[in-house]
């Protein structure tokens, strides 16, 4: 066969001739080339040639047509050594083919009948095995396996698969580029960065001109690696040296868009580098329609609103995408288109199968939660957002959303679940979400509104916590290059109104207000007027919070002419007037705004708190009662769940209840039924609302209305420890107080005031107390305690001097006073008693008269000037006449008081004076052991001297005789002399002892252990002053077996009188004997520890005798030991004793 770059000469059958093939311009069918080549049973390289002319020219699929029809020639299948070949071809092919096929989904779309990317890997697989029949492991085989099994990479076990194929070939030959070029992919896809760099740089040094380009995945690599600049120039290069390289265009212009968002705060920089980064890959796009340049394009028209692009974009990429990513980044962005034109069941449905195609996309899981919250299923949307959460638990939008969606089922007034549980869960999840972003590197993340959800949830912080997270949301807004918004000042401004800083909050508000009108022109006028409006409604409810009820009238009114529709003004004006007592003009004006706006709660809780202060016709059955048929119309046709109707209902069957007088059976029924409906209503309350406290009292108070006092107290206990509130405790005081359990009434009513109220100030526990104590004196007839009262009742009048109900509770506590002092018996008051009395009651006499006078008296003006005219005309005179008995029973009995008073002190002087007189002989006892102990002292110092002297003697009889014998050894020899001179260095005390103690051994009369033992402190200080004075003599040094051997020598001392045998049993005698050390010292303070009772007045000096020789006065500094240092410091003690102004360590 003779061929040319443009020819394939076929042999004829059965001749030397041949049929030419003209390859420069084939036919678009090869039909008749097929029937040719079968014709003239051409071989198997005949037929390869022919499709490798189709596939070069790009009819891939006449290609493999002719390699199908090759492989069903007779000639063909007879020659087993080359059919793999063709096999192997059409394997590359279908491969190929796959590439640019549509996938399922794609097929889907378009609608064509083209085989998908599925359908060509079964035919490529299929091909391989064959040709793997005819001749396993074939360097092409192997390698168009490993890619099929990266073309297939959604099989989890893909990866490895081709690992496996490509590290085959490499086996057979290290540098077959093909093979490391697929090492390297799957090194990447398996995120090993480091080597799959390592391969793709191998790749470029022995191919720099391959194709596709090494270098995109070299900066594939570096970019992962965090190095985003090596990619860049990696891209870069690959660009300059092919300007037809999309894939490296479309790299460099996403390299180009993150550098935009990294610098989203420079405006110059982000909008030149985005602008580069889109304008590169949609340049990219046009030559080649890449999936992931559609991607790019796709989130650049949604961001533009070109719905109709976006989507013509994604249909594409669907149609060509080959990584499961990438497809489900496509349908995200399409659910997000539908989602925009609000066509939310597409929208869910394009979402869905995002999620089927990569189940663990974060965006898309985001996007069905929203989803969901837009379909208003807030359950699922729960459930979806917390396992995002469950995966990314650092999500700060999973955890925004999450928070926002149980703070808002937290603060819904109409929410049935645990409403505590989510206020928790929702504190939880802000408090990350704000730290995170705090933390976050990109400030611009920081978003005030979670700090405005998080300031709603936070009604039971302290007032500093809440200012701080509104003060971080308007540091945000500066951060921002933004003033504060009026939102925050309004919200700043209500925590400073609730804390009673009126005018903090007050300038804060208008604050808001001027911010607003500033903003207006930058926000529709509709929403501006209605902040404005919102803004100058709270600050009338501050001027009317603060007490300035004309001026928050003044801006009610103001805001009703523009806004004549606005009912929250007109229902504080008419309850202004209802404060005003223009009470039917009030009710009047507040039925006619139910009937405007029917279905505000707030305004139908304000009507019923009037009907309830309306007096009530008894002769109305309860059914008909305008309060009950209110509350009972808003639970049934307006909210089912409100919470104030519930609570009033409870409160109106009690009230009720208690009305109800039991003394028949039918009266008793009738109560109890009433006391049950209002169990009913509370604990309906409680259900809706576990913190409403007004709700679990009503409970408590029925039962204890209904006489269940410690039921009542049950549930007060229970309550206080989920709900740390004062009212629990009042009312625990008041369940106690009915139980006559006045101090523990006392105690709740005490906590209540020091733990809720820091200046330990309030009006309402002011009067319990006083009322327990007052309650507690009558039962108990205690004048103390009734005192008590009357200073709780002063108090609570200083509180609030105006209110005349306080001081009517004064002058009534000060009757009381004088009627319990009045009929106390005589011994157990005083004349002082009653005559305080008297001035207290002619106070409140003077207070009834005063109080029934008044416009508006606290109790029927009849009464109280009945209980003055009392006082005046009875209560007085018994008083007096109960002042003038105390005096002549006083008077009476000052003889045999004073005779009483005299002889208890009598017998109080006889004790003190035996008491004394003990004391005294203590002293006596105290003094004559002192003496006692000087006098021995004096003793054992003369003793120490007496040694002294002895020792002396003996010392100098031992130099005496330490001479002699130098002469006698003068004549010896050198080494003689050296022992002669050891010998003149002897401590002369060492031979004085060992002539002495064979002296002593000859005496039989021994003193008492104990005698000796005194005798041995001044011994032992004797010698060591004759050691120190040999010492200095001698020039040697002390041995180290001194103590030893003076210790023995003092202990053969002897009796030198009976005084001193007398004196050791005193001392035996003693209730501790003394206690001497080892070296024989005689310490005072050992000597002042004998008797505990004997006082010393040299004790405290003793104790700082120093016991380390580093701090004790030596005469010797480089030669005291510890023995000698304690000597030392013992004599200079003991001359303290006799000498003022010597301390115990002998400095002046």
């Amino acid at each position: 066969m003779t061929t040319h770059p443009n020819v394939i000469d076929v042999p004829v059958k059965g001749s030397d001739q041949v049929v030419t093939i003209d390859c420069s311009d084939l036919p678009e069918d090869p039909r008749d080339f097929c029937a040719v080549l079968s014709g003239e049973e051409a071989d198997a390289k005949y037929w390869i040639k022919l499709a490798f002319e189709y596939r070069h020219i790009g009819l891939v699929n006449q290609a493999i047509d002719i390699l199908q029809d090759g492989l069903r020639s007779r000639t063909v299948q007879r020659e087993n050594n080359h059919r793999y070949l063709l096999h192997s071809f059409l394997a590359a092919l279908c491969i190929q083919k796959s590439r640019e096929a549509a996938t399922g989904m794609g097929k889907q779309i378009d609608g064509s009948n083209e085989l998908t990317k599925d359908s060509w890997h079964r035919q490529a697989m299929t091909a391989l095995n064959d040709a793997a029949r005819l001749k396993p492991l074939t360097t092409s085989s192997t390698l168009s396996r490993g890619v099929l099994a990266i073309l297939s990479s959604e099989k989890s076990d893909s990866y490895d698969e081709a690992n496996k194929q490509f590290e085959n070939a490499l086996r057979e030959n290290s540098l077959n580029l093909f093979a490391i070029a697929g090492k390297a992919r799957v090194l990447f896809a398996r995120k090993n960065y480091k080597l799959a760099l390592v391969h793709y740089q191998k790749l470029l040094r022995l191919r720099p001109t391959m194709v596709p380009d090494p270098r995109l995945g070299i900066g594939l690599c570096y970019w992962h690696l965090d190095m985003k600049a090596e990619a860049q120039l990696a891209w870069e290069r690959a660009v300059e040296l092919d300007s037809s390289n999309t894939q490296g265009a479309v790299l460099l212009g996403l390299y180009w868009i993150a550098h935009a968002f990294d610098n989203v705060s420079d405006e110059r920089t982000f909008e030149q580098s985005y602008s580069r980064g889109i304008k590169l890959i949609s340049d990219a796009y046009k030559k080649e329609a890449l999936p992931l340049a559609g991607i790019v394009l796709a989130s650049y028209m949604f961001s533009r609103k070109k719905m109709d692009a976006l989507q013509r974009i994604l249909q594409q990429v669907l149609i060509m995408a080959e990584v499961p990513n990438i497809r489900a980044d496509a349908l995200f962005w399409l659910a997000r288109g539908q989602h925009f034109v609000e066509s939310f069941e597409q929208a869910g449905a394009f979402y869905a199968l995002a999620k089927q195609t990569d189940p663990n996309s974060l965006v898309v899981s985001m996007a069905i939660g929203q989803m969901q919250l837009v379909k208003k299923d807030i359950t699922d949307a729960k459930l979806t957002f917390e396992s995002i959460l469950e995966k990314h638990p650092r999500c700060i939008e999973a955890l925004s959303v999450l928070g926002s969606i149980y703070a808002h089922e937290a603060l819904d007034a109409s929410f049935k679940g645990d409403k505590v549980t989510h206020r928790i869960k929702a504190k939880a999840c802000l408090d990350k979400a704000i730290t995170l972003t705090t933390d976050h590197k990109q400030r611009v993340l920081l978003d005030p509104s979670l700090h405005f959800t998080r300031a709603m949830l936070s009604d039971d912080d302290p007032v500093a916590t809440k200012i701080k997270i509104l003060q971080q949301a308007a540091d945000i807004q500066l951060e921002n290059g933004s003033s504060s918004s009026p939102e925050i000042l309004n919200n700043m401004a209500v925590v400073h109104q609730a804390n009673g800083a009126f005018d903090i909050a007050r300038e804060m508000y208008q604050k808001a207000i001027e911010e607003c009108i500033q903003c207006a022109k930058d926000e529709p006028e509709a929403e501006t007027d209605i902040k404005i409006a919102t803004m100058t409604y709270n600050l009338g409810r501050l001027e009317e919070h603060s007490g300035n009820t004309e001026a928050a009238r003044e801006i009610f009114k103001g805001l009703l002419k523009p806004y004549p529709d606005y009912v929250e003004p007109a229902a504080r004006i008419a309850y202004l007037d209802y404060l005003d007592s223009k009470v039917d003009q009030s009710l009047t004006d507040i039925k006619d705004l139910i009937d405007v706006d029917s279905g505000n709660v707030e305004v139908r809780a304000l009507y019923g708190w009037m009907l309830n202060k309306q007096k009530k016709n008894k002769s109305l059955n309860f059914n008909d009662d305008p309060e009950r048929r209110h509350f009972n119309h808003t639970l049934k046709y307006v909210d089912n769940y409100e919470r104030y109707s519930l609570v009033s209902l409870g409160n109106f069957y009690l009230k009720l209840a208690r009305e109800i007088r039991a003394d028949s059976d039918a009266g008793a029924n009738e109560r109890h039924k009433h006391y049950d409906m209002a169990i009913k209503f509370f604990e309906r309350a409680l259900h809706y609302d576990a913190k409403n406290a007004y709700a679990a009292q009503g409970l408590a108070i029925a039962f204890a209305e209904h006489k269940q006092y410690q039921k009542a107290i049950h549930i007060f206990s229970k309550v206080r420890e989920s709900l740390r509130d004062e009212s629990i405790f009042i009312n625990m005081g008041h369940c106690f107080c009915e139980l006559h359990q006045y101090s523990r009434a006392i105690e709740n009513y005490e906590t209540a005031l020091t733990t809720f109220h820091q200046n330990g100030q309030d009006l309402y526990l002011f009067l319990c107390l006083g009322r327990a104590w007052l309650s507690r004196g009558r039962d108990e007839k205690n004048v103390d305690h009734i005192k008590e009262a009357l200073r709780y009742a002063k108090m609570a009048r200083t509180e609030s001097p105006e209110n005349t109900s306080l001081v009517f509770n004064v002058a009534f506590i000060q009757f009381q006073l004088a009627d319990i002092l009045r009929n106390t018996p005589e011994l157990k008051r005083t004349v002082s008693d009653l005559e305080e009395a008297a001035i207290d009651l002619e106070e409140a006499i003077r207070t009834f008269t005063t109080l029934g006078e008044h416009k508006q008296p606290p109790y029927p003006r009849a009464d109280i000037l009945q209980r003055a005219t009392m006082g005046r005309n009875t209560t007085t005179k018994q008083l007096e006449r109960a002042v003038a008995q105390q005096k002549e029973y006083e008077s009476k009995n000052t003889a045999k008081v004073a005779e009483a008073r005299a002889k208890r002190q009598a017998e109080q002087d006889a004790r003190d004076a035996a008491i004394r007189e003990a004391q005294q002989a203590e002293l006596v006892k105290q003094e004559a052991l002192a003496q006692k102990r000087k006098e021995m002292l004096e003793q054992a110092r003369s003793w120490a001297e007496k040694r002294h002297q002895e020792d002396e003697e003996r010392m100098a009889k031992e130099h005496e005789k330490a001479a002699q014998r130098k002469e006698k050894k003068s004549k010896v020899k050198k080494q003689q002399g050296e022992y002669e001179s050891d010998e003149q260095d002897e401590d002369p005390a060492t031979s004085s002892k060992k002539a002495s103690g064979k002296a002593r051994k000859k005496r039989t009369l021994r003193r008492p252990k104990k005698a000796r033992a005194e005798s041995e402190s001044e011994t032992e200080a004797k010698q060591q002053s004759s050691d120190s004075d040999a010492q200095s003599d001698t020039g040697t040094q002390k041995p180290s077996k001194k103590r030893k051997l003076t210790k023995k020598y003092i202990s053969n001392e002897f009796i030198d009188s009976d005084e001193d045998v007398e004196m050791q049993d005193e001392l035996e005698n003693e209730e501790q004997g003394q206690q001497y050390a080892n070296e024989a010292m005689i310490s005072e303070k050992e000597i002042d520890t004998g008797n505990d009772n004997v006082p010393n007045n040299t004790s405290q000096s003793a104790d700082n005798v120093p016991i380390s020789g580093d701090n004790a006065p030596s005469t010797n500094q480089a030669d005291a030991g510890a023995g000698s240092i304690l000597l030392t410091d013992q004599r200079d003690h003991l001359s303290a004793q006799e000498t003022p102004g010597i301390s115990v360590n002998g400095v002046q």
